[in-house]
Parts: C-alpha cells; structure tokens; sequence
C-alpha cells in the first residue's frame, strides 16, 4: 500500500484529540498503517514512504536544488543554483516487483503515462530529509525513474529519454 501523507508540525497539539485505535487501517507483524489527520506529527515519528517507480532508484542520499517557486511541475537541480532549496532524500531500498496489473491500474485509477518498459516496477522505501511539496516526485522523475502513474512528472522523462540533449529538470543553469 503505498500512502501519501500530509503533516502540519506547527500543529502538533491535534494528536491528544484523535481516537488512534480508529485511525488503524492494516496491522502486520512488519507495520501499521494508520489513516493519520493532517497536522499530529513533530518529527517524533520516523515516517518512511513508499513509491513505486517506473526505473531503478540508487540506494543512498539524493540531493537535487528545487526552484523556490510554488508552481507545479517543480523544478529541480543537480547542481546547487543561487536561491533554489536544497532537498534530499534517502533511499532506504529499491526492489524489483511486477509492473502493477491492469486489474490494479484500474482499482487505483493509475494513468498510462506511455513508460516504454512496463515488465517490472521499483518499490522504493525512501526516507525524506528535507520536506518540500512534490519532493519525492520530483526527485524521482529527475534521476530517471518517474514514480509510475505520475502525469505530472512522466512526461518531462519521456522528453529527456527521446532528446537526451534538452533537460527539463534544470540541470543546467538558470536564475531563480
């Protein structure tokens, strides 16, 4: 299950009012997925993520530098530019497992965004280290491997992957 999490840490107070035996969604002896409400956590969780990737993600710290402006698709560097956010994540594990089924594509509404290679995907555990909107996917799409479904980011990939000589991810230099 692969969950997208919203957190709030200025207000932190909000966890004494939930009834956290209701918010339990799956238990297993690994885990325990909680239906979590904006605003209960002040880093004294370790929160890990799930994404499923549409290419093999390197095991290890990722630093890339966003564009300080608050505008989707974000834009994201390699290389450090005057003004833009440093974001790193960590990715903790990256396993091969079958390219979700069309049965799965259907359920979770996951848009065909024309990946070429569909016979395996990556689940990739990642740790956030900084925390900006769109990290995770941006971060992703700019080493490559899109998180699969992702109409935002995937098509900028395909672009790069079929003219290897434009970048859409600003890996050249820009001003902020």
């Amino acid at each position: 299950m692969y969950l997208r999490v919203h957190v709030h840490p200025k207000r932190f107070p909000r966890c004494y009012e939930i009834d956290w035996r209701s918010q339990v969604i799956a238990v297993t002896e690994a885990y325990v997925v909680l239906d979590k409400p904006a605003g209960t956590s002040e880093k004294q969780v370790k929160k890990l993520y799930l994404a499923l990737a549409a290419a093999p993600v390197p095991i290890g710290i990722m630093s890339h530098y966003m564009r300080p402006v608050n505008i989707a698709p974000r834009l994201v560097s390699e290389e450090a530019i005057k003004g833009w956010h440093l974001c790193q994540l960590e990715v903790l594990e990256c396993k091969v497992i079958p390219w979700p089924s069309s049965a799965v594509k259907k359920r979770y509404c996951i848009e065909d965004c024309g990946w070429p290679l569909k016979d395996v995907a990556y689940e990739c555990k990642i740790n956030l280290l900084t925390g900006k909107t769109h990290q995770i996917r941006a971060q992703l799409a700019a080493s490559g491997a899109p998180v699969i479904g992702d109409s935002m980011y995937t098509p900028a990939v395909l672009a790069e992957m079929a003219s290897p000589h434009i970048n859409p991810y600003g890996k050249a230099e820009y001003s902020a």
